[in-house]
């Protein structure tokens, strides 16, 4: 929902947008009548942001995550179209239901560091007992470089070790996304 908010002096063009939660100040100088393209453009970047938060949806607590799509609905309000990398998890129980997701660490525009023992650190802490691995590329490229291959394999071996499984690692970015489970032979 858009809410426009007028200047006492009822002035049409609006001081705030609020669009879902983000407040976007327009502030003095676009409340002239003299500089409506300010205006529009504001506008366009509020319904951006809402046709974002439109197309990804969420799927409740408790669904089943039978396939990587639904595990990439489950993260992409983290993830995608971010600019900078980031990295989360997925957290399931024993019946591949969600209990929920987790950025476990914010990096820059080309790279982001984790380690296993964040990742399931916050797995144990939360009781999941299965988990798929996701992260971003800004670049909008979803293909797995050799360091990310090294990395799901460190991860593998990590599971082993604590008995909690990784279903997948997901690289997303620009509305799409690849399952390194799918795509390539490490599982």
């Amino acid at each position: 929902m858009v809410q426009h908010l007028q200047s006492p002096k009822t002035n049409p063009i609006p001081h705030t947008l609020i669009a879902d939660g983000v407040v976007w100040e327009l502030g003095p100088r676009l409340s002239s009548p003299s500089d409506p393209y300010s205006v529009l453009s504001l506008r366009h970047k509020a319904a951006i942001e809402l046709g974002k938060r439109v197309f990804l949806s969420k799927p409740e607590k408790r669904t089943a995550v039978v396939d990587p799509h639904v595990a990439v609905e489950a993260c992409s309000h983290d993830l995608m179209w971010q600019s900078q990398e980031r990295f989360a998890v997925v957290l399931l129980d024993v019946k591949h239901r969600l209990l929920g997701t987790h950025v476990v660490s914010i990096g820059t525009a080309t790279e982001t560091l984790t380690r296993p023992r964040d990742v399931f650190r916050v797995a144990i802490r939360r009781g999941a007992t299965r988990i798929t691995i996701a992260h971003n590329h800004p670049s909008g490229s979803v293909e797995p470089s050799s360091e990310e291959l090294v990395l799901t394999k460190q991860f593998l071996q990590a599971a082993s070790v604590l008995g909690i499984l990784v279903l997948d690692h997901l690289i997303l970015g620009s509305g799409q996304y690849c399952s390194l489970w799918q795509t390539t032979s490490l599982w």
